[in-house]
């Protein structure tokens, strides 16, 4: 805590013409001089406050605390992205995929996605059997938010007044056909006004039982 302190101090020496002391790194960060007393004297690290105040400088995290040139890790950090994957159950009801549902993030090489062709895409999962052997029960689908142009045949995330399906879709008139791999289940028609097309899947990861 006290090395962090002192390189706040080094920060705003470069930026104010005096000596800089405890209360003004206090005040840079957020805290009060008392509080900033008690993070040295227990030794605990002020994590958020440190953050956003280089943040605000617009200072790299791996320099400050570990004094690495932020260009050191660069080419690690272009090969992976982040994908979010939504907790909504498609397949078997669920509700459109918007910030309103739930969601965690999942870092994935960009080998990956760009063999796989989804760059643009977000995860949802998948509960049900309705589409073995291609899409099994607890999948993840990578659906492509920038396809919603129906092309008969594909595999498409829809959002319908029955809730959030994958399926292979037919366009037939006025109706959207939702048809399942597994003969089990019969198809589904909508009318295409009562339909939202969330993307179109072009990926998915499957669970081996």
């Amino acid at each position: 805590m006290i090395e962090a302190c002192e390189r706040i101090k080094d920060i705003l020496a470069t930026q104010e013409n005096k000596k800089i002391k405890d209360s003004d790194v206090a005040r840079a960060i957020g805290l009060t001089p008392n509080g900033l007393g008690q993070c040295k004297f227990k030794n605990r690290m002020p994590y958020k406050e440190i953050l956003k105040f280089l943040q605000e400088k617009k200072i790299s995290i791996n320099l400050f605390f570990f004094n690495q040139d932020p260009r050191d890790v660069e080419e690690a950090t272009q090969r992976y992205k982040i994908l979010r994957i939504y907790i909504a159950n498609a397949s078997a009801g669920g509700g459109a995929i918007n910030q309103n549902i739930k969601y965690n993030e999942i870092i994935i090489d960009n080998d990956l996605i760009n063999r796989f062709n989804i760059k643009n895409c977000e995860a949802l999962s998948v509960i049900g059997d309705s589409m073995d052997p291609l899409i099994n029960n607890e999948s993840i689908v990578f659906c492509d938010k920038m396809e919603k142009s129906i092309k008969n045949g594909k595999v498409y995330a829809i959002n319908t007044i029955d809730g959030v399906f994958v399926k292979e879709c037919f366009l037939q008139g006025e109706l959207l056909k939702l048809k399942s791999i597994n003969k089990e289940y019969p198809p589904l028609f909508f009318n295409l006004k009562d339909i939202f097309i969330i993307g179109r899947i072009r990926a998915v990861i499957n669970k081996i039982f």
